[in-house]
């Protein structure tokens, strides 16, 4: 999982806080995805999505001005 990934669910309230490894933390997702029923296709879009919304968080972080 990529960091950006993991940022965005972490942001989003996918994943605890403290939760740094991203083999754990692909996995709490993947079953959170099974457990909802999702279909195990589209987990890759899920995560590609948040892989986009950690692209934005990175981008906001960036724009912010120094304090």
């Amino acid at each position: 999982m990529s960091p950006l990934a993991l940022a965005a669910a972490k942001a989003l309230g996918y994943l605890q806080p403290d939760i740094d490894d991203a083999d754990r933390a692909l996995a709490t997702l993947r079953q959170a995805w099974t457990v909802d029923g999702q279909a195990a296709a589209g987990f890759a879009d899920f995560e590609a999505a948040l892989v986009r919304e950690g692209l934005r968080l990175r981008h906001l972080a960036r724009r912010r001005p120094a304090s």
